[in-house]
């Protein structure tokens, strides 16, 4: 399997990295998507694991790299 192809993300991890991406806090985004801070750290858990990321800047970096050079 080609490593930079997306992985199958959720519409909500998508949009809790993208908000990362943006420099928000858990907080802010959980106020942006209406959710609780638990919620969201539950998504971006689930998308580090998705992702074989070791944290939130490496979660941000794959997916937009996947995101932005997709492989077919």
């Amino acid at each position: 399997m080609d490593e930079r192809r997306a992985p199958q993300l959720s519409a909500q991890e998508q949009r809790a990295l993208e908000l990362a991406a943006a420099g928000c806090t858990n907080r802010q985004i959980a106020s942006a998507m209406s959710l609780s801070e638990a919620t969201i750290k539950s998504y971006l858990k689930h998308a580090y694991l998705k992702l074989g990321a070791n944290g939130r800047a490496h979660a941000v970096a794959k997916w937009l790299d996947a995101r932005d050079n997709p492989r077919t």
